[in-house]
Parts: structure tokens; sequence; C-alpha cells
């Protein structure tokens, strides 16, 4: 690093140009490269978390280390850095690994390599599309854009409830989709249940002069690593050619994998041909199925988890008005979504009002709440107005949103025994922090059960369901009923949506660590994180991120390991270098 020989009086600091070598490169990683482009452009904090969907506090970490590697201590001096650095010396990182195998202190990516790395990701895009032909566009102009400005403000709130992402068409259609850039654990259960929901409201609006066809499609994408935005994808076209061979049928066209994914979420109903019977398949698709009417009952699924049989008692103590709380508890993630939905079926059939909401991704709990309200209210929106304790509450102002959100909870526990499915990785933890201890309490004496996921490390590949009783916050003793999770079908190319849904929620640490440990599947893990130039409670507080998650356990002779190989090759074929694809 050479000083640039002005003086100190002319400036109030110094400007310094960075001249790395081959030997000597500066080792960043695509986020830090992102934030120091951002901050040559005199970016603030704020902004810079605005434009790239992160947290205030990631970008505050992410300048620390940055000021730590520039070798600077104030702001303006890395712009100045960051800025000279940027136009002037493009090949100036380097990657963690060299070709022969040993560790250079860096980050797992490089600033040459980072437009030629992919990551693997489910999208699950749902496409509604307004039918031209059947409206006259001479008549009902005003009419029409009432409903469609209607039907959009709808959506977009369902959608950003749901965590997905959502954009207008200029035809009047709508496009959303859910897994990018954030991905879940049961995004095709997101993308199905919005797709059903848009349907009914669509039918029961009496002001509808407009026709929709609704179709969705699951399929893996390759995408840019980081990459934001996306322009287009399989499912996108999937999902616009079963909206347009929906036209004239009264509910959503899914393909096959849709299905699959989400056997639980919504009926589905089979379509065969009327001549011989056989399944219905649309070319470019392949085999297509129908979101049936919310009338139809939903499939049993307790026969794969050996029929539940416990159930029966904590069935028993629900209906004296005590509330249990179960944690699902899991190794893959995936399956405390398959084994939610068991139970979920069970308690329907036991005569449960089912309420299902979908945790999103940011652990803010004012946006917690927000997202779990909206999905609230349209179940509130689907009872009948004129239960009159329906009505008392949406005209009742309260102190708090967390008050309203428990008096929503009550009131349709009072109506029937009520069945709250929480899905997410860490699920319980979001739910009792949004509805407090108070909520607790006043659920604690209705006929509720909560089934939510906790995500954490088993040891082994099995589920658990522990028996939290009627208050998790206070239960200090609790009963574990050990599950064999059934076979989970694997996605085309073998992808583990559950693996990409931790990766989203770990921070940029934990996750540049644990990819760089599958990269390098050789090379000991202890020897990974020496690579990585950070202090110390950072790296411990990454290695317990990841040890809680199951992802690494510790070696019995000191040190940390993948907990299973095919864990390590999973994480490796999520994050794939462009080479490797061709």
């Amino acid at each position: 690093m050479s000083v640039n020989p002005l003086s100190k009086n002319q400036y109030p600091f110094m400007l310094t140009t960075l001249h790395p070598s081959e030997e000597q490169a500066l080792s960043l990683s695509v986020r830090q490269q992102q934030i120091l482009e951002l901050l040559a452009q005199g970016k603030s904090n704020k902004e810079i978390a605005s434009e790239l969907a992160i947290e205030y506090g990631t970008v505050k970490q992410h300048l620390f280390v940055l000021f730590r590697k520039l070798n600077v201590s104030s702001r303006a001096k890395a712009a100045l850095i960051a800025a000279n650095l940027l136009k002037g010396s493009p090949q100036v990182f380097k990657a963690i690994a060299t070709p022969g195998g040993s560790l250079t202190h860096g980050k797992r990516l490089t600033a040459s390599q980072s437009s030629d790395r992919y990551v693997w990701r489910l999208v699950c895009a749902v496409s509604a599309m307004i039918d031209d032909s059947v409206a006259d566009k001479s008549k009902n102009i005003l009419e029409r854009d009432h409903f469609l400005g209607e039907l959009r403000a709808f959506a977009a709130d369902m959608v950003e409830a749901l965590d997905g992402q959502i954009i207008t068409l200029p035809n009047g259609g709508i496009l959303a989709w859910f897994g990018h850039p954030i991905a879940h654990l049961d995004d095709a259960d997101r993308a199905s249940y919005f797709a059903g929901h848009l349907q009914r409201w669509i039918k029961a609006r009496k002001d509808n002069i407009v026709a929709f066809s609704i179709g969705l499609a699951a399929h893996p994408e390759v995408v840019g690593e980081d990459a934001v935005s996306l322009y287009a994808a399989e499912s996108f076209r999937m999902a616009d050619i079963l909206a347009r061979n929906a036209k004239g049928l009264s509910w959503p066209l899914a393909n096959a994998l849709m299905k699959q994914l989400a056997p639980m979420s919504v009926p589905w109903l089979d379509l065969k041909t009327k001549d011989n019977n056989q399944a219905v398949a649309v070319d470019g698709v392949g085999p297509i199925f129908a979101i049936g009417p919310s009338t139809s009952s939903l499939p049993s699924a307790a026969h794969r988890w050996g029929d539940l049989p416990f159930m029966a008692n904590i069935f028993e103590v629900v209906d004296t008005s005590v509330a249990q709380w179960l944690s699902i508890e899991s190794w893959p993630a995936a399956s405390a979504t398959s084994l939610i939905d068991a139970l979920g079926s069970l308690a329907l059939e036991k005569g449960f009002q089912s309420l299902s909401l979908r945790t999103p991704s940011n652990k803010r709990r004012d946006r917690q709440l927000a997202s779990y309200m909206s999905q609230i209210e349209l179940i509130f929106n689907v009872l009948d107005p004129s239960i009159k304790a329906v009505d008392q509450v949406r005209r009742t102002q309260y102190a708090t949103g967390g008050e309203r959100l428990v008096a929503m909870l009550t009131t349709m526990a009072d109506l029937s025994p009520l069945l709250i499915q929480v899905y997410g990785l860490k699920a319980l933890d979001a739910f009792e922090k949004v509805i407090g201890n108070t909520g607790i309490e006043r659920l604690a004496s209705r006929r509720v059960l909560v089934v939510a996921a906790n995500v954490r490390d088993a040891g082994v590949t099995q589920t658990s369901i522990r028996l939290l009783g009627p208050r998790p916050n206070a239960a200090p003793f609790s009963r574990v009923f050990t599950l064999q999770a059934p076979d989970m079908e694997s996605l085309p190319e073998g992808i583990r949506v559950d693996l990409q849904t931790m990766l989203d929620d770990m921070s940029e640490i934990a996750k540049d660590l644990i990819l760089s440990a599958a990269d390098h599947i050789d090379i000991p893990i202890a020897q990974i994180i020496q690579s990585f130039d950070l202090p110390q409670h950072q790296l411990q507080s990454a290695i317990q991120e990841l040890t809680a998650l199951g992802l690494v356990v510790p070696k019995q002779a000191g040190g940390f390991e993948f907990r299973d190989a095919l864990t390590a090759q999973a994480l490796a074929k999520l994050n794939t270098p462009v080479e490797r694809l061709v």
C-alpha cells in the first residue's frame, strides 16, 4: 500500500492507492464487493441495506471487516480506496483455494469468479392471466380498472405476507413467485395456497367483469449467486402456459412437481381425458393437476408417520379447554413440513378449524407480526361476517398489533377447536415472540393446538414431536415422541431445498464458512476457519450457528466435521461453478 503525495494540510485524510500483486491479493466475498461498490458511490448504510435487501446491522458488520482489510479507520478513506480499487484494479481478488488445494487467507468467492458461480433454487411461480377475449373493452372500462386495481392490491398484500415476490403485467395480469431471493421450507405450499385464495377471491367478487385464469409451476432453476432480481425462469414459462390452458376452467392448473411438493396445502384434482381416462398432459409442462374447491377434503397423511396414535390423548386434553403446544424438531428440515401437514389432516378429521401461518424470513418482530396478521385476516374474510364475535374484533381498536392478533386467535378458538400450524425453520420461537407471554396465557385455557416447527440438530436423521403443554415458555419438563421420517422424494437435480433455506437464514460469515468447507471437503474445517481473517468471536458465533442447525458436529478428537458426507455433497451442489454446469 502506497501513500498518495498529498499533504494533510490540503485534505483532512490521506488518500491511499492499492497496488496488489498476485501474491498479495485482497480477498473479499461477493457481498463485501457489493457493499464496497455502493460505498464508493456514496451510499449510506441504510441505502446499502435497502438496495441489497439485507439488515442494517449486517451492513455494519461487513463494513467493520472491510475497514480492517483495507487498513482504514474511517468511512471516507474506505470510500476513496473503494473507488480507486474498483476502477483501476479489477483483478485484485483471490480465491480461498489455489489449484493445488492449499488455502490462502480470504473468502470463498472472488470478483473474477462471481459472475461464473451459480446456485440451485426451487422457484414456484403463479401466473394470473386476464382473458381479453371475454371482456368487451369498449364498455365498463372504469369498472374493469377498479376491479383490476383491487385485485392487484389483494395479491400484493398476500404475497408480501407469504414472503414472496410479485410484479404486475401490462395486460392486467400478475406474476408471483416464491423461493428467490429467499428460500423457505414450504415455498410450493405458499405458491399453491396463494393461487387457491386468489381464485376464490376472484370468484367471490360480484363486480367481476374480467375473466382470469391461473397457472402455477415449480421448477429448479440455476441463478446467479447473490442475484436479487429474477427476470426469467423456466417456472415462469410453465406457469404462463398453464394459465393459458386454464381459460374457461374454474380452478388453477399446476404441474406435477408442484403437487408433489405441496400435497397437503390445497385439495388437488386429478385430470383425466374423456376418451381413455388417461392423465392429462400439456406440451412443455407434462402431467397437470387442478387445485380443487376449498370445500374438498384434504387427503390424510398420518399413515406415513405410523398413524400418530399418541395424538388421541393430546386431542382429549385440548377438548377440556387446555391448550397444547407441539414443537416439531427434525433432520432433515424438510420433514418438519411433512409432519405438520400430517398432524393438520388428523386434526381436521377431529373437527378442528385449521389456521396455517407461514413464517417470514425477516426476524424482526414487527415484520413477523405484520405477516401473521395479514394471513389471519384472510381467514377472517372467509368467516361469515355476520358472526358477532368476528365483527366485534374488526370494529375494536387495540393498543398494539400483538393484542389484535391474540384477539383474532382467541375469537377463532371460541368458535370451534383451533389448530394453528406454524411453518418455518424457527417458527416456534417466532410465534412465541410475536404473541408474547400475555398471548400464551390467553390461549392456555382454550381449545387450541399449536403445531410449530423448531428445526434443530437432532443428532441423527429423524423427526421428533416435543409436547410442551399449555405454556411453551414455562415447560421445565417435556415429553418427546420420536418418529422415523419417511423417505423424502428428492427434487430434480437432487437439490435440497431445506439446505438452501438454511443458507438464506444464516449470517454471511456462517454461510461463507460452510460453503467453503463444502467446496473443499478434503481440507479440515479447522483449517478453513483459520483462513478467515476475522475476529475470534465472529468465527465462534458462526460455528455455533452451524452446530445449532446440525450442519457440523464436534469431532471426538477436537474440531468440527460435517454431520455426514451427503450433507456436504448437497451443499456443494447448491453452489455450483459454471464449469460444472457445462
